[in-house]
């Protein structure tokens, strides 16, 4: 296993213990759960129109949520970065949709 992460990080990524970051990995891992949103868009049940229009406010979205994590410094090393936004972010979506089903009565 230890083989796998140094060869990505000979090839994809900086050394660890470098504060530098890949900012094309900063950009994914922070945008992930727009993408998959988008990606859910496209096989949507909604109309074609109303689709498009979506579809192309959500890559707005998308591509401005990755240009914001991928300007985050590092923190302490990149792996964080790497691995910690997008759970946070997971974390953060639970919550929000959690607070709604207790809000709207359910």
């Amino acid at each position: 296993m230890e083989q796998i992460f140094s060869y990505i990080e000979k090839i994809a990524l900086p050394p660890v213990k470098s504060n530098l970051g890949n900012s094309i990995i900063k950009f994914i891992t922070g945008a992930l759960w727009c993408i998959v949103l988008d990606i859910g868009i496209l096989f949507s049940s909604i109309k074609i129109s109303e689709k498009i229009l979506t579809l192309i406010l959500m890559l707005i979205i998308t591509m401005g949520v990755g240009t914001f994590f991928a300007l985050i410094p590092v923190i302490v090393i990149p792996w964080i970065n790497y691995i910690g936004i997008p759970v946070i972010q997971l974390i953060l979506i639970i919550l929000w949709f959690d607070a709604i089903g207790k809000s709207s009565g359910n």
